[in-house]
């Protein structure tokens, strides 16, 4: 028999985990996106008759895009609240959808990824501060994680999908657009289970309901003690020194901080918060991952596999390779840390991007290419993929919390999407070996910014992680420091 106490925490857990999961179902849209992408723009291409830039910007504009949709993210989940963020963005995924497959010109079609883009750049703003908000300390990086995992499972879906629709529907037309239709799931499911999402706690003490806050913290926490002590953990993190109001009174809330704090830190916290979350959100993207997804079909068929149903497979491959080290990262994130696994992930990455250039300039084998794009893959989702933004929702003070992840996330997608934008063209002009050796180089220069930059913050509560950020050393940049460091202050 369960005790009264169990009973509340596996109720707890269940609630927590249903919330977290309901809003990272979101970021299935986008990993769907790159998988089916991977199929439909050849047949997109050929039904419109465009040419390789128009196809190059048709694929590369949702990412670029959802750079600027994190900058619409942000605001409104400071001003109106998390849970209503989170069905903006799965109305903008419905409409972008709806015109993508339904699409009479390439022009409408690129209206709505542009449309879906702005959807992506909303989600990533909100979601991961969303879990990082409701979870407790002790699960929090396993189901922020949760955001990434669903990335990667869209991934996957979309590859699948694009193979199916490939042997089972003749008409050319009617298989991209088919399977660009089927993106209309994941909203569509977000959507059903709005009403089981509560609005973060940390967002009502911000705007000053406390007992509301209380009530949700003791659903999620399982104890209405425990939810007391968190309550007023929070309220003290927000007002610093002064003596927090009590959890069962109402207070006038606290403001989030202003865009002059943001971009112009004065305090330690906030800027060694800002640059590493700017750090992270770049690095993530500038080693060439989703573009090596996006055009995925084109670098195989580049290393001698010219059966589309070869390549198709070899899509499949790449996904299950960047799903399971995702969904086994749930397990160790909370038990290895955080800086560990983001090193060995960013020096596997070099390793392998450097091989498959190698692979390219010694004429190895198709099925060579593709074992070591999978390596590559897995590589980027033992840490790097999912700890991302498990750390970046960590790092950030509460008032900054909403704008600091929209601001990564806008130089994350930007990021993205130039690179999107580019690959291709890229490969092409240099030759697929020197496009791979050259993201060889950007990864290897990852690997110092993981090492010296990127606190510990596993088993800390987010307002311990605050408190630990704001008693460290400053960053410093001189080369002539007369301790010999040369590079930044190891955090």
């Amino acid at each position: 028999m369960l005790s009264r106490e169990d009973d509340a925490a596996k109720t707890a857990f269940y609630y927590v985990l249903t919330a977290a999961g309901t809003s990272a179902i979101t970021a299935t849209t986008l990993g769907y996106d790159v998988g089916i992408m991977a199929d439909a723009a050849e047949g997109i291409k050929t039904h419109f008759s465009i040419d390789d830039a128009t196809n190059e910007l048709i694929i590369g504009s949702l990412n670029f895009v959802s750079a600027f949709g994190a900058l619409l993210g942000g605001p409104m989940a400071d001003r109106v609240g998390r849970k209503p963020t989170v069905l903006l963005c799965c109305i903008l995924y419905l409409i972008g959808t709806v015109l993508m497959a339904g699409a009479p010109s390439w022009q409408v079609l690129l209206l709505g990824r542009i449309i879906t883009g702005l959807g992506v750049g909303v989600s990533f703003t909100v979601c991961p501060v969303y879990v990082s908000e409701i979870a407790p300390a002790e699960l929090r990086g396993r189901l922020t994680t949760l955001f990434d995992i669903s990335i990667n499972v869209g991934i996957l879906v979309g590859y699948v999908v694009g193979y199916v629709c490939e042997e089972a529907i003749s008409n050319s037309e009617a298989k991209w657009r088919t399977m660009l239709g089927l993106g209309l799931v994941p909203p569509l499911m977000v959507c059903l289970c709005l009403a089981l999402l509560p609005e973060s706690p940390r967002y009502l003490v911000m705007r000053g309901k406390m007992r509301k806050a209380v009530e949700v913290l003791t659903l999620t926490l399982g104890s209405e003690e425990r939810a007391r002590e968190e309550c007023e953990s929070i309220r003290y993190a927000l007002h610093g020194e002064s003596k927090p109001a009590t959890p069962d009174e109402d207070s006038g809330g606290h403001a989030p901080a202003s865009w002059s704090d943001i971009l112009m830190p004065r305090t330690r916290l906030m800027q060694r918060a800002l640059f590493i979350v700017l750090g992270l959100s770049f690095w993530q993207q500038a080693t060439g991952s989703e573009a090596v997804l996006y055009y995925s079909a084109t670098f195989l068929e580049k290393a001698g596999l010219q059966s589309k149903s070869q390549r198709l497979l070899g899509n499949m491959g790449l996904g299950v390779c960047k799903l399971i080290p995702e969904a086994v990262s749930l397990i160790y994130v909370d038990k290895l840390g955080r800086v560990k696994p983001l090193i060995l992930s960013a020096v596997a990455m070099t390793v392998l991007i450097f091989l498959i250039g190698f692979a390219y300039v010694q004429d190895w084998s198709g099925m060579t290419v593709v074992f070591l794009l999978c390596g590559f893959m897995l590589s980027f989702s033992i840490a790097i993929g999912p700890f991302t933004w498990v750390v970046v929702s960590e790092v950030l003070p509460l008032q900054m919390r909403a704008k600091g992840t929209m601001l990564g996330i806008f130089l994350n997608r930007l990021t993205s999407g130039t690179v999107a934008l580019t690959a291709l063209s890229t490969a092409d002009s240099l030759g697929p070996s020197t496009f791979f050796f050259l993201y060889t180089a950007v990864s290897a220069i990852s690997i110092m910014f993981y090492w010296r930059c990127v606190p510990e913050t596993a088993g800390k509560s987010l307002e311990e992680t605050e408190a630990m950020l704001a008693e460290m050393p400053p960053l410093d940049y001189c080369p002539c420091h007369p301790d010999g460091e040369t590079l930044l202050y190891r955090l």
